[in-house]
């Protein structure tokens, strides 16, 4: 059984240091006929990145959550898509509503931000796991890379979830 989600990521950035915040939204419901094991449920947690400054030669972390809720020993596997604005490698970006500026993200299975959470093409990883009864809570990496001259302005970015089980 396939089932997708859509998350919006948004921010509103201001003046010179830019107020970031990105956030992931789910905007999709899921049905699934009866089966022998069965997820009903998925909901996601914003992945906030706070303040980005395009002068600031660090990075810019964040971290949301997708939720997942399946019969216990479920199999699962999660994979999100490249977004509205990837490049073919799965670099993700956020456009502004004008669509003149892009700023580049990316969101990562790992706590070091080193695997990119993707559909498992290339060098993306999914994640794979077994429903513990209760609503098992998948930790999102996100990171803004560093540097990024970006005009004023709201970005916005749609990633897909999809849950297989």
């Amino acid at each position: 059984m396939t089932c997708w989600w859509t998350w919006e990521m948004w921010s509103v950035c201001r003046a010179r240091a830019l107020g970031f915040f990105a956030a992931v939204l789910l905007a999709a419901a899921w049905a699934a006929p009866a089966r022998a094991q069965v997820c009903t449920q998925v909901t996601a947690v914003a992945v906030a990145f706070g303040t980005y400054d395009e002068r600031t030669p660090t990075p810019l972390n964040g971290t949301g959550q997708v939720r997942v809720q399946c019969d216990t020993g479920t199999p699962y596997q999660v994979s999100l898509d490249p977004g509205a604005h990837a490049g073919t490698d799965f670099s993700r970006a956020m456009s502004d509503v004008g669509g003149l500026y892009r700023l580049e993200y990316n969101l990562f299975i790992d706590s070091s931000r080193t695997q990119i959470w993707g559909d498992g093409t290339g060098t993306t990883q999914v994640f794979n796991g077994t429903a513990q009864g209760a609503q098992d809570i998948l930790q999102v990496y996100g990171r803004v890379p560093a540097l990024q001259p970006v005009g004023v302005g709201a970005y916005t970015d749609t990633v897909t979830v999809t849950v297989d089980y």
